[in-house]
Formats: C-alpha cells, structure tokens, sequence
C-alpha cells in the first residue's frame, strides 16, 4: 500500500508542476504583440489555415493589426501583414533583431 500511495503522490506532485508550467508560460507572454489566444501546449495550431492562409491573416489583421503573434507547438511566429511593417523591421532595423552569429572565419576569409 506504501507504494502506491508514494506512486501517487509522485504523479500528482508531477502533475501540478507540469501544470504550474503552463499555466505560467501562457500568462507570462503578455509582452508580445496582439494575437489570436494561444491554447497551452499546442498554442495557435489549431487555428493555423491548411489553405490560403494569408485569407485568415488579412482577417486577423482587421482585428489585431499590422503585427500578428502566434505560437505553434511552442514556436514563436510573427505574421507582418504591411509591406511597409515589413520593410521597417526586416530591412531598416534587420541589425537590431538578426540574431544570426558573426563568423570571422567564414566572412574574413
């Protein structure tokens, strides 16, 4: 009987950290931008479009818009919806949000 009730006390205490950590990274990403409501774990996956997506993302727009936020299976996705939006972030601003290393190697060679 001992062990069971140590088995159990094992599961739910495992339990409740596990939801603890996701309750915690769902009410934690409050600093990115407007976006449709992830779902835990899973996030915005089942509200991803199997075709033309850029259909669900110009309705979307209306609602949150220019800069969309998504999470899919934990993976952060961005939607930018303006040419413009898309032109300040990517090419005017690329040095400040490029994470991509420097290699000296390769670039100094």
């Amino acid at each position: 009987m001992s062990d069971t009730h140590s088995l159990q006390t094992t599961a739910l205490v495992s339990a409740g950290l596990a939801a603890s950590l996701i309750l915690y990274r769902h009410l934690s990403s409050n600093d990115n931008p407007p976006g449709p409501r992830p779902v835990p774990i899973i996030g915005n996956a089942h509200q991803m479009p199997q075709e033309h997506p850029w259909l669900t993302f110009t309705k979307w727009q209306e609602r949150y818009g220019d800069i969309i936020y998504l999470e899919i299976l934990g993976k952060p996705l961005l939607v930018l919806n303006s040419s413009d939006i898309a032109i300040e972030l990517l090419d005017k601003r690329s040095s400040i949000y490029s994470d991509r290393p420097h290699m000296t190697m390769a670039s100094e060679l």
